[in-house]
């Protein structure tokens, strides 16, 4: 298997887990803040459809940035150096 494409690979998975962690981390803090009203007002089976909708779109969202910041950088090959570079140029 090609290198690159191996590279690629694994990066776009640790965002796709970094994105489920990060959805994971916001839906247990809400989940701290809001439990009482979750369960008095909604519905159980309510309560245990968000979680997995939730999740997935952390995974979703976490693979569709990994896609995206790997053409930035590796294909674009677009670096720090060079934005703050069009960010100064602005002013």
């Amino acid at each position: 298997m090609n290198k690159v494409l191996m590279k690629k690979e694994i990066y776009i998975m640790l965002f796709a887990v970094l994105g489920f962690l990060v959805h994971f981390l916001i839906l247990e803090s809400l989940e701290t803040i809001y439990i009482g009203y979750t369960l008095k007002d909604l519905p159980l089976f309510v309560y245990q459809l968000v979680i997995p909708v939730w999740l997935a779109l952390g995974l979703l969202s976490g693979f569709l940035q990994g896609k995206f910041f790997w053409r930035k950088i590796y294909v674009e090959k677009v670096r720090k150096e060079n934005i703050l570079n069009w960010i100064h140029k602005k002013r």
